[in-house]
């Protein structure tokens, strides 16, 4: 679940209202202790070429070595 005023929820907004794509990296939290990160491209999509409908992601895992 994605929370208004969270990182998540704040970037897919701008995404959504702005229809402009965004590159974001970001540290990684979690349990596995080879990653140091993720980076994602996230690009917003129009049915209509106008209103964005749907925003597809790409996330990247970025390791130790």
């Amino acid at each position: 679940m994605i929370y208004a005023g969270s990182r998540v929820f704040d970037n897919l907004k701008a995404i959504a209202t702005t229809a402009r794509p965004r590159l974001q990296g970001v540290p990684y939290v979690g349990p596995n202790r080879d990653f140091i990160g993720i980076g994602s491209l996230a690009m917003p999509l129009a049915f209509d070429h106008e209103t964005v409908d749907k925003i597809m992601i790409v996330v990247e895992f970025i390791c130790l070595s």
